[in-house]
């Protein structure tokens, strides 16, 4: 049987809450939800246990949040229709400030990178400050990179965070200190894998197979052991797999700032 119009209405009432803020309790997405719409306590408690059961939300003892797969693949749809639609690629050139929002497609980390450092150049970025958020701090960096740390921390205050704290992560912590980067491990942040800088945001989404994500975790994970040979060919092959993989430019300065300010109160509002 298919859904009503007013549960679907509810339906995406819940996703976009539960997209803003997580996780929340029944009680919390019934509040939010009711100042968009008249809808009973029941009814809300009704769609939320048919989005669990359609592994659309997780529940985790009272409260709710987006399931991480299903957020996944909606984005990579969304994407591909935005790919489809506008014909996106990787091609530094077509980096219009007019535009609110634009999406780059890529194919592999070397392409992204040279694209970062493409933005960049024309960028030219002096005395800013400059936000990075991350899931986690991969001790992976090609040897291309080097320069454009040098060339990012160079004149400007750069602020990593990330939410993992493993020995990888303080690791890499040590590593970026070198280069003058201010680094926060085990921070709470909801906007990951984020770069923020003269009113942009530049957020990545890679999608490697399932399988290959977890080796690359659990080399991160075991990377006390990792010898100097096998993390040379890991960052070779993490560098050129193929995959889809995008970046957003976002220029809209309600969300800009929204992050700017979030990241900057991790770092006591530096």
């Amino acid at each position: 049987m298919g859904k009503s119009n007013g549960e679907n209405s509810t339906r995406n009432l819940i996703i976009e809450v539960l997209g803003n803020r997580f996780p929340l309790t029944l009680k919390q997405v019934y509040n939010e939800v009711k100042k968009s719409k008249n809808v009973s306590y029941q009814g809300v408690y009704k769609v939320l246990n048919h989005l669990v059961e359609e592994n659309v939300l997780e529940k985790i003892e009272k409260q709710y949040l987006l399931e991480k797969e299903w957020v996944d693949h909606q984005t990579k749809l969304f994407f591909q229709a935005y790919t489809n639609y506008n014909k996106v690629n990787y091609n530094p050139n077509q980096i219009d400030d007019r535009i609110p929002i634009q999406v780059f497609k890529f194919n592999s980390l070397k392409e992204m990178i040279d694209f970062f450092v493409e933005v960049l150049a024309k960028s030219n970025l002096k005395n800013e400050k400059v936000f990075i958020s991350l899931r986690r701090l991969h001790p992976i960096i090609p040897p291309s990179m080097i320069p454009v740390i040098h060339r990012f921390t160079k004149g400007n205050d750069v602020y990593v965070l990330s939410k993992n704290k493993g020995f990888a992560d303080k690791w890499m912590m040590r590593l970026l200190k070198g280069f003058g980067v201010n680094v926060k491990i085990g921070a709470q942040i909801a906007h990951q894998n984020a770069i923020c800088f003269g009113g942009l945001v530049m957020q990545y989404f890679v999608f490697f197979p399932d399988t290959y994500k977890q080796k690359v975790h659990a080399f991160s994970d075991d990377f006390k052991s990792v010898s100097k040979l096998k993390l040379m060919k890991m960052t070779s092959d993490i560098l050129y797999r193929r995959a889809d993989m995008y970046i957003i430019l976002n220029r809209y300065p309600v969300f800009v700032n929204d992050i700017m300010n979030t990241m900057e109160r991790e770092f006591g509002n530096v």
